[in-house]
């Protein structure tokens, strides 16, 4: 079965399809697509407080390549988990910006609160076998750093 998500951060947007099994009795994934694009979507909101034309436009390009992808392994926009972090929680026009990228491409996104972020971080940098009560994360991103332990 394949799963898809995106991470759109400060800076980029990424794009994870995995394909899930079993192998041996255990749970695994096999990476069939991970992409980046620069898409500077945080550019000016620590100033402005808002989202920039250019740089929304530059999201919604990544996006609809993405869904371009997606189609190949018959996943559809409604199929993803998409979350936004750091700059989705900063701009003032976030959630008209997400409502356009719903309307427009068919991703709906999530913006995670701080905490999130940060325990989504956390558990998606251990290893199989990583002791979680021993380990610490150090997430540095475009637009705000989790320290997580």
């Amino acid at each position: 079965m394949n799963q898809a998500s995106i991470d759109l951060g400060t800076n980029t947007c990424l794009l994870l399809v995995c394909q899930k099994g079993v192998e041996q009795g255990i749970s695994a994934s096999q990476v069939l697509v991970d992409l980046a694009r620069v898409v500077r979507l945080g550019e000016g909101v620590d100033r402005t407080r808002v989202f920039q034309a250019a740089a929304m436009e530059r999201v919604l390009q990544a996006l609809r390549e993405y869904a371009e992808v997606l189609k190949t392994f018959q996943l559809s926009p409604q199929d993803v988990v998409c979350v936004a972090t750091s700059q989705a929680r900063d701009a003032r026009n976030s959630a008209e910006f997400f409502a356009r990228v719903k309307s427009e491409t068919g991703f709906v996104f999530q913006t995670l609160s701080g905490n999130e972020e940060a325990r989504h971080t956390f558990l998606g940098a251990l290893l199989p076998g990583m002791d979680a009560n021993a380990s610490v994360v150090v997430d540095i991103g475009g637009g705000s750093t989790e320290l997580i332990s």
